[in-house]
């Protein structure tokens, strides 16, 4: 199983990590990633992609694949603070 980590310190030190996008206003889960590990992130769209401020980093290539069925429609998505 790709998204499968082990961190003895927790509890429970065997699960999976996932990365989210909630709405604001409900708390509801709208989007989700599973971490496949450092190497298959690494290739995954948008990672290294070059924009007029540089390579885009892996954290900004994570939200762009989490909001990226909301491209180009009329909705507000605002940051998670």
């Amino acid at each position: 199983m790709p998204g499968l980590m082990v961190v003895p310190r927790k509890p429970t030190p065997m699960g999976l990590e996932l990365h989210t996008v909630c709405c604001a206003l409900s708390g509801i889960l709208i989007n989700f990633e599973v971490y496949e590990g450092k190497e298959r992130m690494e290739q995954k769209q948008y990672v290294g992609e070059p924009t007029e401020f540089g390579p885009i980093n892996k954290s900004t290539a994570l939200t762009l694949r989490c909001v990226q069925p909301w491209f180009g429609t009329v909705r507000a998505l605002p940051p998670h603070a």
